[in-house]
């Protein structure tokens, strides 16, 4: 499980028919690969991989159900197979910064987060406003220890999405890194204050709070995140950051 968590964005592409004289079982593939009919990952999965084997469709809605098909696959944490999608999605539609922001999310999933820059890289490029590319690239940059340029990001998606619990939890990240637990601490409560339970956030937190000489609310917190995620710890060691 990820400590803090990449937001991938999934929206619903409608799968319009040419025709009304298609088949009534085409139609329900379509719309099952879409989800919108409220199906399970695995419904989605099933019904997109009809469509794309039938062959019958142009490369739009050919892209779409592959795409619908590499979401579908993240959240079954099929994580391999949701990258083949997306490599097949930017085949047939190469100027889509989506397809760059998710598999980019994916390869951060799977550790490669240089890798995962470069896909962030390409979906900026694309579209320089893309606040969702930009927070993850934040990130990404914060473990790799390039602090100056992840803050650019993460200061940059701040405009465009303010109080994004995201990226505030990102940059929090950036800031205890950098030395500024006082500016992390901030960064933390806000992200945890609009968003469910992190562990990675209440880790950092913990960290800061222990810093900042709050050993009794740092270790509480610490606590919390460990419940959550057993091995936030280590990951976050991983990430340069240490009790």
């Amino acid at each position: 499980m990820e400590a803090r968590g990449l937001w991938f964005s999934v929206p619903v592409l409608v799968l319009l028919l040419a025709s009304a004289v298609r088949a009534q079982t085409r139609e329900e593939q379509l719309r099952g690969c879409a989800g919108l009919e409220g199906e399970t990952p695995e419904a989605r999965a099933k019904a997109c991989s009809t469509v794309i084997a039938a062959g019958e469709e142009g490369n739009d809605r050919l892209a779409a159900a592959f795409f619908n098909r590499a979401n579908a696959y993240v959240a079954m944490r099929q994580l391999w197979g949701a990258i083949a999608d997306y490599d097949q999605v930017i085949r047939l539609k190469p100027a889509s910064p989506i397809a760059f922001t998710n598999r980019g999310s994916v390869f951060h999933r799977l550790g490669q987060y240089d890798r995962a820059i470069q896909d962030f890289d390409q979906a900026i490029t694309l579209r320089p406003d893309d606040a969702l590319a930009l927070s993850n690239r934040c990130l990404d940059l914060a473990i790799l220890g390039k602090l100056r340029e992840a803050l650019e990001d993460c200061e940059q998606a701040l405009v465009l999405r303010p109080n994004n619990a995201a990226t505030l939890g990102s940059r929090a990240l950036v800031n205890l890194k950098a030395g500024r637990p006082r500016a992390a601490l901030s960064d933390y409560d806000l992200a945890l204050a609009a968003s469910a339970p992190v562990a990675g956030w209440l880790f950092g937190r913990g960290v800061a709070k222990t810093q900042l000489g709050d050993r009794a609310g740092g270790t509480a917190d610490i606590a919390e995140a460990e419940r959550l995620e057993p091995n936030i710890a280590k990951q976050y060691a991983r990430y340069g950051v240490r009790l």
